[in-house]
C-alpha cells in the first residue's frame, strides 16, 4: 500500500467511525475500533482495520458515500 492509498484508507476509517452511532461502535482493550455489522451469522463486532474498502463504503450514509466518490 503506497502513501496515498494509506491516507485514503485512514480517511475512510475515520468517516465510518464518525458516521456510526455511538451505540453501534466501540473499542477493544487493545484500542482497535469496532462497529456492529449484520452478517449471515447474525450481528457481530467487526474491527474496522479488517474491513475491506468496499465494506466500509457500503456502511457509510449515502450522502457521505457520494461525497467521497466525488473526490
Amino acid at each position: 500500500m503506497n502513501k496515498n492509498e494509506a491516507k485514503a484508507r485512514k480517511k475512510l476509517e475515520a468517516l465510518l467511525w464518525r458516521h456510526t452511532h455511538r451505540d453501534f461502535r466501540g473499542k477493544l482493550d487493545d484500542g482497535s475500533k469496532t462497529v456492529l455489522m449484520g452478517t449471515a451469522q447474525g450481528t457481530v463486532l467487526v474491527c474496522i482495520a479488517r474491513m475491506t474498502d468496499a465494506e466500509i463504503t457500503a456502511k457509510l450514509p449515502r450522502a457521505v458515500r457520494e461525497a467521497v466518490a466525488a473526490c
